[in-house]
């Protein structure tokens, strides 16, 4: 994004937080709507929490249309969230290496081939979207056809993380497991992959004592 882009983006966001605090203080009971609008922009942004767990509940107690309806500026706000602050981290020296890296640049280039498609597909189903936020950012992929591609593809997805709040009448508590397990897993993931590297045995201390021997 450049310097305008992101001064309108910082504009827009001052709004909506004006307008959101102007409607407090007139309608305290909308609060729950105005935590929801900005949970979903946070969920669609680098910061990614789950929206899956709060979208079901939404769909329990609103028609399914009225939490999708809300979702959509929130879900655009995010996406453009994503490339203000990610694309200065990712032009970053720290990262020249791995972004230079084989694997990288293998990724990069089969992305590139259907960035919209693959952006879409990401945003529609449960696949990890992480890795096509970042493959699309680095590369420089347009922020508007990041947001159309998103957008696009979260508003099937709320509607049936709705409708099967709806039809499933799924209870609160296991909602709020849902939510705690989608917190946690991919933490517990990352902590089991740093003890199993650092319970491999260096090759090259292989290497020696089998000389030894």
């Amino acid at each position: 994004m450049n310097k305008k882009q992101n001064i309108f983006y910082l504009s827009i966001v001052s709004i909506v937080i004006l307008i959101a605090i102007i409607l407090l203080k007139i309608s305290p009971q909308i609060k729950s709507t105005v935590f929801f609008f900005f949970y979903i922009m946070l969920s669609n942004s680098f910061i990614a929490i789950p929206h899956e767990p709060l979208m079901i509940y939404l769909g329990k107690i609103y028609p399914f249309y009225i939490p999708v309806f809300i979702a959509i500026i929130p879900t655009i706000l995010g996406c453009y969230l994503d490339y203000m602050v990610l694309t200065p981290v990712l032009n970053s020296r720290f990262l020249k290496r791995p972004l230079n890296s084989k694997f990288y640049k293998k990724s990069e280039e089969y992305f590139m081939k259907m960035p919209y498609l693959t952006l879409f597909i990401f945003a529609l189903t449960p696949l990890p979207f992480y890795p096509v936020r970042i493959l699309s950012v680095a590369s420089g992929y347009p922020v508007s056809r990041y947001v159309s591609s998103v957008t696009l593809g979260r508003i099937p997805r709320y509607a049936i993380l709705a409708l099967s709040g709806s039809i499933f009448n799924i209870s609160n508590e296991v909602i709020f497991a849902i939510l705690i397990l989608m917190i946690f897993i991919p933490i517990l993931i990352n902590i089991i992959r740093k003890i199993v590297k650092r319970k491999k045995v260096d090759p090259c201390l292989d290497i020696r004592v089998t000389e030894i021997d």
